[in-house]
């Protein structure tokens, strides 16, 4: 950790002296990533999930996980598997400027006759933004039959690994989920879009290709809420839309991430920084209209989620409000505060609220 900030250090200095902009986006089109194994492959495949690739016309090669909902079965699987994790408590990953730590635990339900498995994790994710803790306890029935397919897509510098507990509370609640990794990230092929346009177009294709179970959501978390905001007016088909601290504009974003992770950049003028996330756009092709696909998603006409907090220095919880207020569509919930890396995660709070939304607003009957 030390070393990392002792480079970006350097890194800046470099930039100061320089004053070369390109240099900023060229750092932008090759950034340190964060790649969240929290689970031998092993061990994902014992809990459902099974792991491939895509390759659609025209365009780099996806890679996608896909996991089926939680039945009583795999509640026992999943409940065996966790028994084995804590064994190894606390189970932890780290990469970058980012470390993350889980405790998992099986339970039963005392008041249910049928005693029925719940599940609860605890988690810890420490980054040069501070701590956050959250607890996440998934309890109820096993739904009658499969609710839809959820597809969700993670953020820029991460990997589908890194919306795990995202995708297993969904699972929990009735949805079969496939993960998708961004081009240039985990295992997909290509380079940056920093749009999510090109893989908009991709994963219609994969939908295209497979027979998931209807109906069909979407959910993203920062860069990929700008992929699945270009997703949703591709097809007909899409019920749904939920966004963790979407990106909401690329340059702005990018001066605000460098300033909320690396104390240095305070020292660059703010118009080199964008100058450089600018260059960066140009040399992936993508024009900054097209990273700002979310400031758009009321014109869709299906119900949307956004979740934020107060904490998030990236994704300001007060637009988030504004486009909220726009469109009688959109949703919003104030998680508590948590950090933009931070996102990521959900406590049990805010799986009740997504839950109550989506019965109140989505799922008819």
């Amino acid at each position: 950790m030390h070393l990392v900030r002792y480079s970006l250090t350097i890194l800046i200095g470099l930039l100061i002296l320089t004053g070369c902009a390109n240099l900023i986006g060229r750092s932008a089109l090759h950034p340190p990533m964060l790649d969240f194994e929290l689970l031998p492959a092993v061990e994902y495949e014992r809990i459902g999930y099974q792991r491939a690739t895509y390759c659609p016309a025209g365009l780099p090669c996806l890679a996608y996980s896909v996991a089926r909902a939680y039945d009583n079965q795999g509640r026992e699987t999943w409940a065996d598997a966790a028994d084995s994790w804590a064994q190894q408590a606390p189970l932890e990953t780290e990469a970058m400027e980012v470390r993350l730590r889980f405790w998992p635990y099986a339970e039963k339900t005392a008041a249910d006759r049928s005693r029925r498995t719940s599940m609860r994790y605890e988690i810890e994710l420490d980054t040069t933004r501070g701590n956050d803790k959250v607890e996440l306890l998934l309890d109820g029935a096993v739904p009658k039959a499969t609710r839809g397919t959820y597809i969700l897509i993670h953020g820029f510098r991460t990997n589908k690994e890194s919306l795990f507990f995202i995708a297993e509370s969904m699972r929990f609640a009735g949805f079969d989920v496939v993960l998708v990794d961004l081009y240039g990230h985990g295992n997909s092929e290509g380079a940056f879009t920093f749009s999510g346009k090109p893989e908009a177009q991709a994963v219609s294709q994969l939908l295209d290709a497979n027979n998931f179970t209807g109906p069909l959501h979407l959910a993203g978390m920062s860069m990929g809420g700008t992929a699945v905001s270009h997703l949703a007016p591709l097809r007909d088909d899409i019920e749904s839309l939920l966004l963790l601290a979407p990106m909401l504009e690329f340059v702005d974003s990018f001066v605000d991430a460098g300033r909320a992770y690396t104390r240095s950049a305070h020292l660059v003028p703010e118009s080199s920084l964008k100058k450089g996330a600018r260059y960066a756009l140009d040399e992936a092709g993508t024009t900054q209209a097209d990273t700002a696909a979310v400031q758009r998603v009321g014109e869709l006409g299906i119900p949307i989620l956004i979740m934020g907090s107060v904490e998030d220095r990236i994704t300001s919880l007060d637009r988030l409000q504004d486009l909220a207020a726009s469109n009688q569509d959109i949703t919003l919930h104030a998680v508590q505060p948590r950090t933009h890396h931070g996102m990521i995660l959900w406590d049990t709070d805010d799986f009740g609220a997504w839950i109550r939304w989506m019965e109140s607003k989505v799922i008819e009957g």
